[in-house]
């Protein structure tokens, strides 16, 4: 490693600050992202069984899917086609298993951005120490240097001296 790009790191290693609460949970961030979820699940029309029935078999069907304890989507309205034809959003039989699933992958995935942000923030961590062991390496060199420059006078001015 040159002297340069050390130096690059090691000034680009102290402008960034080592946080503790970056990766804290944060009950209120985990809800918001979990409604977020839920409002993009619930407006998805892969989570509703749709069905398109003519207007005389389709009120029959919201009748007996109501009976089964399916309902109609509350986000996508029923909508009749110029053939007279419904399109009917049916809740999927798996809907309420989808949406309970939905907060455990919500969780974890907020709990590995975490986890991400602590690594983040432990290699700053280390390479600032690393910046700070070689700017005491530095200094020790430089006294040394300085020392045997001192020593080297001292010797070239008392051979000097004597002539």
């Amino acid at each position: 490693m040159t002297k340069q790009s050390l130096k690059k790191q090691t000034t680009k290693a102290m402008k960034e600050h080592v946080s503790l609460q970056v990766f804290e949970w944060k009950e209120a961030v985990y809800n918001s992202r979990l409604e977020l979820a839920k409002t993009r699940y619930l407006k998805e029309q892969a989570s509703y069984k749709r069905v398109v029935l003519p207007s005389f078999l389709a009120f029959k069907e919201v009748e007996n899917q109501t009976k089964e304890g399916v309902f109609l989507s509350d986000h996508h309205k029923p909508l009749q086609l110029p053939n007279g034809h419904w399109v009917l959003y049916f809740k999927d039989s798996h809907f309420q298993e989808g949406l309970d699933a939905l907060a455990d992958t919500v969780k974890t995935a907020y709990q590995t951005e975490l986890d991400q942000i602590k690594l983040d923030q432990q290699e700053i961590l280390r390479k600032q120490i690393l910046a700070s062991f070689e700017r005491d390496d530095e200094k020790e060199k430089q006294q040394i240097v300085e020392e045997r420059e001192s020593e080297a006078q001292k010797r070239v001015e008392e051979f000097f001296s004597d002539v």
